[in-house]
């Protein structure tokens, strides 16, 4: 019969699960700043969809008051009170009018469809519409507050930051790594009548590697994360 345990020195253990804790910590606010940026982009996208409904109204409405002046160019040109050029020109514009109403169709049907790829094509039938208004609300913030609010509560700011507290935990990780283990052993048989037990302890002899590559690695992705907090800063600023 033996047992045998590994002792370990640096108190490695609670450095991984610092480290690891620390690392979903900061997966936790990326997949929240996902979600910010996914809301973000189907709000914007949503209102995109509003406006090229509302331009294509304006089209319809232009198209049918300027189809009312062709017809009565076209009155006046057989009562003779016009040439048959002018009515012709008058005539010609009525095609901008029904290009313009073609296009604000193509750009409403385009920004269904990029809304429906935010939404995802199996949460709404390719025939869908919105409903909504264009209407103006005015915010009453201004600018300092909402600097502090960003700041205070930006969720990619919120990952930077984590992320260089993670950075340092990789760091002590790779220090409690450098350390050598040990490992202790207890045996003991029992053979024709005879009962031996004996004890083994075996560690390393650290000559060269004393992880000083992880160690160098990890202070370099410290330094890193401190000036990938300070651009998230910069941008959410």
């Amino acid at each position: 019969l033996g047992i045998g345990y590994l002792f370990e020195r640096g108190h490695k253990r609670q450095r991984r699960v610092q480290a690891a804790r620390d690392q979903t910590a900061v997966t936790q606010s990326q997949v929240t700043d996902s979600e910010r940026t996914l809301i973000f982009n189907v709000g914007q996208q949503f209102v995109s969809v509003l406006l090229a409904e509302s331009t294509l109204e304006f089209a319809l409405q232009d198209l049918k008051s300027f189809q009312q002046t062709v017809d009565i160019a076209e009155a006046q040109f057989k009562a003779g009170y016009i040439g048959e050029g002018d009515y012709l020109k008058i005539k010609l514009q009525l095609l901008q009018f029904e290009t313009d109403v073609s296009s604000a169709r193509l750009a409403k049907k385009q920004a269904l469809v990029a809304l429906r790829q935010f939404l995802g094509y199996d949460a709404v039938p390719a025939d869908y519409d919105v409903m909504g208004d264009l209407a103006y609300e005015p915010l009453n913030v201004n600018l300092e507050d909402t600097e502090a609010k960003a700041l205070r509560e930006r969720p990619d700011l919120r990952a930077a930051v984590l992320g260089v507290t993670a950075a340092q935990s990789q760091i002590l990780l790779a220090k409690a790594n450098s350390k050598v283990d040990v490992n202790g052993t207890y045996d003991f048989s029992h053979v024709s009548a005879q009962n031996t037990a004996s004890i083994f302890v075996g560690f390393d002899l650290p000559i060269f590697n004393r992880n000083q590559g992880e160690l160098a690695r990890t202070r370099y992705a410290l330094t890193q994360a401190q000036e990938t907090q300070q651009s998230a800063s910069d941008t959410v600023m």
